[in-house]
C-alpha cells in the first residue's frame, strides 16, 4: 500500500533521537529507509527550500513515509514522527553525511561546508 505522507523533520529542539539500528534497512540508490518491525519504508529527501539553494543542513533533511506492506497499519502520528527522525539520521550515517561520533575536547571542530546533494 502506498501513501502519501507528511513530511517530518528533525527537531532542533530535542537533544536526542531513539534508534535501534538493527531494526532498519538502507536503500541508498532509492534514498530510502525501511523500518522492519513496522514495515513503513520512508523517502529520505532535502526540503524545498535546500534544493532550491542547492545547499542545506541536517534539519533541511526530510522523511516522508512513502509505502506500507499490505496487512500492516501505520503506526500513530507521534510514532511516525519519532521513526522518520530515526530514519533522517540512520539515512545521514549509513550514507556517510555525518559521523555520530564527538570529537575529543581537546580537538578543535573545523568549519566544514554544509552538506549539498547535488
Amino acid at each position: 500500500m502506498y501513501i502519501d505522507g507528511e513530511e517530518i523533520k528533525l527537531d532542533p529542539e530535542k537533544d536526542s533521537v531513539a534508534v535501534e539500528e538493527d531494526d532498519w534497512a538502507m536503500d541508498r540508490g532509492g534514498h530510502m529507509m525501511r523500518h522492519m518491525p513496522t514495515k513503513v519504508t520512508f523517502r529520505i529527501e532535502m526540503d524545498e527550500e535546500a534544493q532550491k539553494a542547492g545547499a542545506g543542513t541536517v534539519l533541511n533533511f526530510i522523511a516522508r513515509p512513502i509505502h506500507i506492506c499490505s496487512g500492516h497499519r501505520l503506526p500513530p502520528a507521534a510514532e511516525l514522527t519519532e521513526l522518520g527522525r530515526a530514519a533522517i539520521l540512520l539515512y545521514l550515517y549509513g550514507s556517510g553525511l555525518i559521523n555520530p561520533n564527538r570529537p575529543e575536547d581537546s580537538v578543535k571542530p573545523a568549519c566544514e561546508p554544509d552538506l549539498n546533494l547535488n
